[in-house]
């Protein structure tokens, strides 16, 4: 009988052994693969492209990642409906670069850390306060880096045909921060009251005056009468000076550029 119970427990022993071998074995190998998969992760990272844009269309917008060099910027927007949109750009490390949020009567922007915001309805100005919040914020390194980046993302998605609509909010980024100068190219704005808007806002000899955006590299292909009269401003006695015309501008962007 001892021995019955003896052999009866070796057996479970083994048995035992045997399944904390295997269960070691397929540990290892399930370690084995994660390290493989972060490693092959990483190395698809490496070899994107410098400058290339890698997105996802989404019914109500699209997420993506540009690239320069060995940094990320995570990228997205959201255009749940006309009184709602989120424009998002990340750094590498996950904070936030640029946002742009239209939410129902309020848009606010966030720019190296700092939060401005004014009401759609009412004057339409920016309070001073805000106005020395934004001046010194587009002075910062972030917009210095998000002048980059927004501009490159606009081309590429409108190469790629993005709904505009999904365009706007980066449309108000790039009309924001203006080129790192602070003003425009010189170029005449004397074209622009020889015809309607949509005549010269696409003109590249003009630098696309009167397009919603930068220039014509941050311009999301949308003309309004409110961007015409900024641009005109801005490359006339410069971008700062200009911060009264701003308001007015975002809102044509967000109401006519869908």
């Amino acid at each position: 009988m001892f021995k019955k119970i003896a052999s009866d427990l070796a057996v479970r022993v083994s048995a035992l052994k045997l399944l904390v071998m295997l269960s070691l074995c397929a540990l290892l190998l399930s370690g084995f693969f994660l390290f493989h998969g972060r490693t092959r992760a990483v190395e698809a990272q490496e070899i994107t492209s410098k400058g290339e844009l890698r997105w996802a269309p989404n019914p109500n917008g699209f997420s993506g990642m540009y690239k320069s060099g060995d940094q990320s910027f995570p990228v997205e927007s959201f255009h749940l409906s006309p009184d709602f949109v989120l424009t998002r750009i990340l750094k590498p490390d996950g904070n936030t670069l640029m946002e742009i949020l239209r939410n129902g009567g309020s848009v606010t922007v966030t720019l190296a850390e700092t939060r401005i915001s004014f009401e759609i309805s009412g004057s339409r100005e920016f309070p001073e306060s805000e106005k020395v919040k934004l001046q010194t914020a587009s002075s910062s390194t972030d917009a210095k880096v998000a002048r980059k980046v927004i501009s490159a993302t606009i081309a590429q998605l409108r190469q790629q045909h993005v709904e505009r609509r999904f365009l706007t909010g980066l449309g108000v980024a790039s009309l924001i921060l203006g080129n790192e100068k602070g003003r425009g190219d010189g170029a005449s704005t004397s074209q622009a009251s020889a015809g309607t808007t949509a005549d010269v806002c696409t003109d590249a000899s003009s630098n696309c005056l009167g397009c919603c955006g930068s220039g014509c590299t941050g311009c999301i292909g949308c003309c309004t009468e409110a961007c015409l009269r900024h641009d005109r401003c801005v490359r006339t006695i410069g971008q700062f000076r200009c911060l009264g015309l701003l308001p007015a501008a975002i809102v044509s962007i967000f109401n006519e550029c869908l």
